[in-house]
């Protein structure tokens, strides 16, 4: 339920949003790197992600795209609920992402930003001898802040502006059996560039 309630209002808030305005609406690239911590069992890990986003307005944009939230992190203990004796090595989690994003612009160039959203992950655990893989999703919420430079650049008969973005994202992520869940947050900071 809680699924379709995020799906809902990451679609009406895609529609809704021309309404406000148009002047400055447009396409954008995001690309993050960070820090990935209470993921359940297992160590801390590096993430990365890139976004693809349109702005319908200088308040209300729609993004899309892939993260993987970490990357062969070690476990701590061996996970509960996938039986067996081996020895858990490493683990990775990654997969897509779709969100609302809102925007309190402060000035021209800075603005901070609320994110609301659901995610599609995949977890792949490497125990010995045998892979196992879980799906999980779930919801994902977050705040940042981002500032573009205070100049167009020309590429083409066409302007675009690049700026920095730091944030914080949460994770509330279940698998498909609703036994197994997760919370893991995100650190990270990251390039944008508007078209």
């Amino acid at each position: 339920m809680m699924k379709k309630k995020l799906l809902a209002f990451v679609v009406s808030s895609a529609f809704a949003a021309p309404v406000l305005a148009a002047d400055d609406s447009g396409l954008y690239l995001v690309g993050l790197v960070g820090t990935t911590t209470n993921i359940s069992n297992v160590d801390s890990g590096q993430s990365f992600g890139g976004f693809f986003g349109y702005r319908f307005n200088e308040v209300a944009a729609v993004e899309a795209g892939m993260v993987s939230l970490v990357d062969k992190a070690n476990y701590l203990v061996p996970p509960v609920g996938y039986g067996g004796t081996g020895t858990y090595t490493s683990t990775s989690l990654a997969g897509s992402d779709l969100a609302a994003v809102l925007s309190l612009p402060v000035s021209d160039y800075f603005s901070g930003f609320l994110r609301l959203g659901y995610a599609g992950m995949e977890r792949t655990d490497n125990p010995a001898p045998a892979e196992v893989e879980t799906k999980w999703s779930g919801s994902t919420y977050g705040l940042g802040l981002q500032f573009m430079l205070p100049y167009d650049f020309g590429v083409g008969g066409g302007k675009m502006q690049i700026g920095f973005r730091a944030g914080y994202n949460l994770y509330n992520l279940k698998d498909s059996t609703g036994t197994l869940t997760a919370s893991p947050s995100n650190a990270y900071v990251g390039g944008v560039i508007m078209f």
